[in-house]
């Protein structure tokens, strides 16, 4: 509005802008009434409200319906980049994978007659399959031995550090094909979003009496990544 600082025969001009409309002379009876036009805001899903004072532009949200502190607690709400959308947390992932192993000995490898000796080595690699955070990896390890046990002869089998079973052969005569299976599960930590990890284990044998030999060997290796 440009006006004549009240000069005498000197009219205002209004200039109204885009999307305003002007309305009246500017006397007594027929004021000057500015107004916008044009159509209020769309709103589409998870806004309400049309812009105005009276329904201002809200986001459609749920009641927290947790025992835990909202602020503490809650997650993110981010918007797309590419789209303008508007995105939540990346989905959480578990997953699970296993690695086998079998290991012959020809000719039969003796009994170890020390404690926790290795026999066979295992290892895997397996990649956290979340791109975004960190997961919790669990790994399970089976040991599965099989001994030939001579006449009045004992072995001890199991995996890293830990000889799990003891069986023992009492009578005169050969027991062929005696095997035990082993299992562990046992955390392994944090793996960052996407990385590897080796993982590696000892099959054992010790305290062999009389004569034992060790025909073979199998292993599983099984992963289990979780992320939240």
């Amino acid at each position: 509005m440009a006006c004549c600082n009240g000069a005498r025969g000197c009219k205002c001009t209004i200039v109204a802008g885009p999307g305003v409309t002007v309305d009246g002379s500017g006397s007594t009876s027929n004021p000057v009434v500015i107004s916008a036009t044009g159509a209020l805001p769309t709103t589409g899903c998870g806004l309400t409200g049309d812009g105005s004072d009276e329904a201002p532009l809200t986001v459609a949200v749920g009641a927290w319906p947790y025992a835990c502190d909202i602020a503490a607690s809650s997650t993110g709400v981010y918007c797309d980049p590419a789209t303008g959308q508007l995105r939540g947390e990346p989905k959480p992932y578990s997953s699970s994978s296993s690695q086998f192993f079998s290991q012959t000995f020809s000719p039969p490898l003796p009994g170890p007659t020390g404690i926790n000796e290795t026999i066979a080595t295992f290892c895997a690699t397996f990649v956290n399959p979340d791109p975004c955070r960190p997961a919790t990896l669990i790994v399970s390890r089976e040991v599965d031995i099989t001994v030939d046990l001579g006449p009045n002869s004992a072995i001890e089998t199991g995996q890293t550090g830990d000889n799990m079973t003891r069986v023992r052969n009492l009578s005169n005569q050969t027991y062929q094909g005696w095997h035990d299976q082993n299992t562990k599960v046992l955390g392994q930590g944090f793996v960052a979003p996407g990385a590897s990890v080796d993982v590696c284990f000892d099959a054992t044998a010790g305290r062999s009496e009389g004569t034992t030999n060790i025909t073979s060997v199998q292993g599983i290796l099984r992963a289990f990544f979780f992320t939240r």
